[in-house]
């Protein structure tokens, strides 16, 4: 399942990010229901589809925000070959659907016996929000009736998925679905792998989008790009359901302080409300004092104390970040770019 990343006391890796962007996310494990394995080999060719035993889940919105939809990534299929002779090497097609609106064919590789190879593809349809891939299995398929078996062929098919807000509304979604295409293939019955359709339960989403305006500081033979203004913005159309709260990460080697000199709330000053300490770690941390509606905005506004002569290798994490809840897994918080990274301090010999 795609998350939005949470910072550790150590950071995120470096990226500058100021709007949503496409990405691929971590994923979660799932268990992926496979059909049963045919108790017998049949005569000539009978390829079969079954599953990875493996998969992850992707978290939409309805248009209406009323909806939570968990789908199932389109990862690949177990390609076995249950008849009794082997299918010639390039004698075998598979055709791949997907929804277009969130995802972006990328790769496909083949697996046998830890043996991996990546195979070219081709779009070979576009319906509306369906699209569908095609590609040659370059290699012979010998007979084999278990996913664990030697001649087991994993099919990867690999897509980057756009899910973050602003787009993480959908409806009409297209399951994905593998199609095998062989002209000798005995049974033609056991060819498809899918259509998944996804599970849906009643949602109440939420979420917190941050950017930020930088300026460069000045530290003897340094120099160090800091947020002189963050904005948060809250994206609901739900409250957060705790409050407000955020992070920032500067290089201690050229900064010894930052204070809060101003911060609003949608216009109003909010300065007094807003708790803003270093912590045991060095960093700093930050808490507006209550939840956000949807549509609310928040401007905060920093002072940094310089280090004269301060000195630095550049490695140290520069990043400001913001949540509104202290579980990660919440289902109803939407995918936001949260997070504003900055470049390392840069010093001159």
């Amino acid at each position: 399942m795609h998350h939005e990343h949470e910072a550790s006391n150590s950071g995120f890796s470096r990226r500058t990010i100021v709007k949503a962007a496409a990405w691929s996310a971590p994923v979660v494990a799932v268990a992926v229901a496979t059909p049963a394995a045919a108790a017998s080999t049949v005569q000539g060719i009978d390829l079969f589809a079954d599953g990875l035993q493996m998969g992850s889940e992707l978290i939409f919105f309805s248009t209406d925000l009323a909806t939570r939809y968990i789908a199932s990534e389109p990862m690949g299929f177990t390609l076995l070959n249950k008849g009794a002779d082997t299918a010639p090497a390039g004698s075998v097609t598979v055709q791949a659907r997907y929804d277009n609106r969130i995802y972006t064919p990328t790769e496909v590789e083949l697996s046998v016996g830890g043996s991996t190879e990546a195979v070219g593809f081709d779009i070979v349809s576009v319906d509306g929000n369906a699209s569908t891939i095609s590609f040659v299995i370059p290699r012979e398929m010998p007979t084999e009736t278990s996913v664990f078996g030697a001649n087991a062929m994993l099919v990867f098919t690999r897509f980057a998925a756009d899910i973050a807000y602003p787009n993480d509304t959908y409806d009409g979604y297209v399951a994905p679905q593998w199609t095998i295409i062989s002209a000798d293939d005995s049974d033609m019955t056991n060819n498809v792998y899918g259509p998944w359709t996804p599970a849906s339960e009643p949602a109440e989403p939420w979420g917190l989008t941050l950017t930020a305006e930088t300026s460069t500081l000045s530290a003897g033979s340094c120099s160090v790009e800091v947020a002189s203004t963050v904005t948060i913005e809250s994206t609901g159309p739900n409250p957060t359901p705790t409050a407000a709260n955020g992070r920032m990460y500067v290089d201690a080697g050229l900064i010894s302080n930052v204070s809060i000199s101003s911060a609003t709330l949608n216009g109003a000053d909010i300065t007094s409300d807003v708790d803003f300490a270093r912590n045991e770690f060095g960093s700093y941390d930050y808490a507006l004092g209550q939840t956000l509606a949807g549509g609310d905005t928040v401007v905060l506004s920093f002072d940094y104390d310089v280090i004269s002569g301060g000195t630095t290798d550049g490695s140290a994490t520069n990043q400001v970040f913001v949540t509104g809840t202290d579980a990660s897994n919440d289902r109803n918080k939407r995918q936001t770019v949260s997070y504003y990274d900055l470049p390392g301090a840069v010093c001159t010999p």
